[in-house]
């Protein structure tokens, strides 16, 4: 009597596992496309990160540009002033 049970145990365990199985790969390639998931995102954020700090970059760049057109004016204006007081 015990072998038999012994053996239904074991019948029924292997069963299982070979159920299973499948499942386990279906989990498997749900995970893989879960991480190719992230990694695209983090490569959307890491592309928009950038353009951002680019734009950050040019706008830094243009605002510098546009001090030393200023101060050029009031140089040539303070020039001009002084050449036409004398």
């Amino acid at each position: 009597m015990k072998m038999k049970t012994l053996s239904t145990l074991a019948a029924a365990s292997l069963t299982c596992a070979v159920l299973a199985t499948p499942a386990l790969a279906v989990d498997y390639d749900g995970l893989v496309k879960s991480v190719d998931t992230e990694k695209a995102k983090e490569s959307v954020d890491l592309g928009k990160a950038k353009e951002a700090y680019d734009e950050k970059s040019v706008k830094k760049g243009m605002e510098a540009v546009d001090k030393e057109k200023a101060q050029a004016s009031v140089d040539t204006t303070k020039a001009a002033k002084a050449l036409f007081s004398k």
